[in-house]
């Protein structure tokens, strides 16, 4: 058997590994047998497997992970998909590629990996260790190791192409090429992958309402009783940082659904009878393209007393999605020309018709990111029984994320500060900013103050360097 062909999810330094060890072994035959499109779909066939971070949830604030959720905000994490094994948390199941670590998504300090940045295409088999591996690997082993083995020693040209058509949207596009040439004393691997998706839409699923009395009870009312359009008004409490509720006068006021807010009196607000916002999300899931290609490399020399070997990863992602649910939360003058309170007064607005018509573009988050994986080394047979290895591995990970969005909070320092104030305290309709109405009628600088974009970026690295001996010192002669 080839040298470089004996991975397994145990460290290298063990060979034997844990003979008591739980291991679960997926050839490439059974993970395509599942008809999964890429790793995430093959995961979610598993029943160790809690799928809290994948490509529909990881946009959302809470997934129910352990993870750190500094990395659960919106837009930021749109690109993930991770191995959570036993429910224990993404940051505890370690994941290895050939046996060796790959740097987390980047940017993230649970250092928890990608998969979706590990093309199914270039999988020969996948080694899953349930018993915890943290007295091998650390603490970040506690759920059990996932080791990918990449396809090596292949020779000849196979090529393949998928197509998914759903009646929900969900579309899906998978084509890849896999080469291999061998020689007397080496062989080379490449394998290219592409992969299209795109969102599943939330309509054409049959999910037209948030109000689900009629199916499940009439507590199961998830409309938005807190923002809605027209706008939510509240009497102002003097907190500038938690302006909504004044326990001095709780109540609410909101115009009628049919009400553009032009020349409202105060007789013409609902009390404490709300409309609540309907809507539901336009998507579930993004679009997403990746591209990768995987290299393995391997060359023996002087009758194979030295062997060299080289796996490389490179895989690239950009995925968008549009989300039509924005909420704005604001404090609005008493001179604003559509107040007719007289006083400051708190709105919590969703200007729907407003991303319905155009005029403020649809908000949309977008993630670019790429990941690469460079492992080799080399060993000398130097005797019958001793061998030196040494080895490294360098793996990178960059993410760009972006997310345009309304704000309603503008610093002294931002140029657009002075002209949304002074739009927002305007007692001139055609200039003001309207926060009262169903939105079919608004101030001409609407657009232009509320859209605001917004970038996360991260990094992470990991860089390994091994150097190995093996062979008995010396022998007993008795």
């Amino acid at each position: 058997m080839d040298p470089w062909s004996r991975s397994s999810s145990r460290d290298r330094r063990l060979p034997e590994g844990d003979p008591a060890a739980l291991v679960h072994t997926y050839s490439e035959d059974q993970i395509l047998a599942t008809g999964a499109a890429n790793l995430e779909e093959f995961f979610r066939t598993l029943p160790w497997q809690f799928s809290s971070f994948n490509s529909q949830t990881s946009y959302i604030f809470n997934t129910g992970d352990t993870a750190g959720y500094d990395s659960g905000r919106p837009a930021y994490t749109m690109d993930l998909s991770t191995v959570n094994l036993r429910s224990l948390g993404s940051g505890n199941t370690l994941v290895l590629l050939n046996g060796r670590r790959i740097a987390g998504y980047a940017g993230v300090e649970d250092d928890f990996a990608n998969i979706l940045g590990i093309p199914l295409d270039a999988i020969e088999r996948v080694e899953i260790q349930l018993d915890g591996g943290s007295a091998v690997y650390g603490a970040d082993a506690i759920a059990g190791v996932v080791n990918f083995i990449t396809k090596k020693n292949y020779r000849g040209l196979t090529a393949n192409f998928k197509q998914e058509t759903s009646n929900t949207g969900g579309d899906l596009q998978q084509g890849g090429a896999t080469a291999g040439l061998g020689w007397k004393d080496g062989n080379v691997t490449i394998v290219l992958s592409m992969n299209e998706r795109e969102p599943i839409i939330n309509s054409k699923t049959g999910w037209t309402s948030r109000d689900y009395r009629a199916l499940l009870g009439p507590e199961f009312d998830y409309r938005l009783y807190s923002y809605s359009q027209p706008g939510i008004v509240r009497e102002w409490n003097g907190n500038l940082q938690y302006p909504s509720y004044d326990w001095l006068n709780p109540s609410t006021y909101q115009l009628p659904p049919d009400h553009s807010g032009v020349g409202a009196t105060i007789e013409d607000f609902r009390v404490n009878e709300i409309h609540p916002y309907d809507k539901i999300p336009l998507e579930n899931g993004a679009h997403a393209n990746q591209e990768s290609i995987t290299i393995a490399f391997k060359q023996h020399f002087f009758d194979d007393k030295v062997r060299t070997f080289l796996d490389v990863l490179y895989q690239q992602n950009f995925s968008f999605q549009r989300n039509e649910l924005t909420y704005t939360s604001i404090l609005v003058p008493a001179s604003n020309a559509y107040n007719p309170f007289g006083r400051h007064v708190h709105v919590s607005y969703i200007p729907a018709f407003e991303h319905e018509n155009g005029l403020l573009p649809t908000p949309t988050r977008n993630a670019d990111s790429n990941s690469h994986n460079v492992t080799g080394g080399v060993t000398w047979n130097w005797r019958a029984e001793q061998e030196i290895e040494f080895s490294w591995t360098e793996s990178r990970s960059r993410r760009a994320a972006t997310l345009e969005q309304i704000s309603t909070r503008r610093p002294r320092h931002d140029p657009s500060s002075a002209a949304f104030y002074n739009a927002l305290s305007s007692s001139d309709p055609a200039t003001a900013l309207n926060f009262f109405g169903n939105g079919t009628v608004q101030g001409a600088s609407f657009s232009d103050l509320l859209t605001e974009v917004t970038r996360n970026e991260g990094r992470t690295a990991t860089s390994v360097y091994n150097i190995l001996a093996k062979g008995a010192l010396f022998s007993a002669v008795g």
